[in-house]
């Protein structure tokens, strides 16, 4: 896969979502230089301070998905409030990293709501923190059923990082600390699929989404050593006609 080839790709993907009225709004993939001879194709802020100091925040909170969601992190903003962020680093041709996350927004949106509205959204969200910690306080009146507790998920690759307790591909569930180890690198197609799948079920079934529901998926090579695969892990079996490049 060549730098071009990623970002087609990512912003087909971007564009088809939007088009769809999954998401409200997305960022053009750019091409950013990371060394001599290696590039990362994300969105367009990740090449900001603020992108160094994401790294710092707590895993899986609000304080996390504020601050994404208020800089720009992400390549596609859902209607439900949700962020994916699609990002792969390429090294003459050759996948050598990706970041592909889910972070699903804190509270649940009103049908009506507009998303676009950051300023709306963030307010939105405190009112709904105020209002179920009066309501824990005082013991009166109904807590708000808007606030959820939900794990983002994000499936990194970073195999010059690997070490025993981190594998080289890994997911992200709960808590930085929880890597779990998965077979090897992911397609854009896998994430994408996994996603829908098993977050936006409606859209999965829609047939007149089904080729963004069914992107492409690519044949990637393993990386999961013995002692990882020895205890639970994420894998995946395929047939070769399933895989599209």
């Amino acid at each position: 896969m060549t730098p071009s080839e990623a970002r087609t790709e990512i912003s087909n993907l971007a564009v088809g979502l939007f088009r769809s009225g999954l998401a409200a709004t997305v960022n053009t993939p750019v091409v950013a230089p990371l060394g001599a001879s290696t590039v990362r194709v994300t969105w367009p802020a990740a090449g900001s301070a603020d992108q160094v100091m994401l790294s710092d925040l707590p895993f899986a909170s609000i304080t996390a998905y504020r601050k994404m969601f208020l800089g720009n992190q992400f390549t596609a903003l859902m209607k439900d409030g949700a962020l994916l962020q699609i990002s792969v680093d390429i090294n003459r041709d050759e996948l050598v990293g990706h970041r592909f996350g889910y972070y699903p927004c804190p509270i649940l949106i009103p049908e009506d709501f507009d998303v676009l509205d950051f300023d709306a959204l963030d307010l939105l969200l405190i009112y709904e923190l105020e209002a179920n910690l009066q309501a824990l306080e005082t013991g009166t009146g109904p807590v708000s059923e808007q606030l959820r507790m939900r794990s983002p998920l994000r499936f990194d690759f970073a195999p010059d990082a690997a070490t025993a307790d981190e594998p080289a591909s890994h997911v992200y569930l709960v808590n930085r600390d929880s890597r779990i180890a998965v077979q090897g690198p992911l397609s854009i197609g896998d994430f994408v699929r996994f996603i829908f799948k098993h977050v936006y079920q409606k859209a999965w079934n829609d047939q007149e989404l089904s080729d963004l529901m069914r992107w492409p998926l690519r044949d990637m090579n393993r990386t999961i050593t013995v002692e990882e695969e020895s205890a639970l892990h994420v894998n995946c079996r395929r047939s070769i006609s399933a895989v599209r490049t």
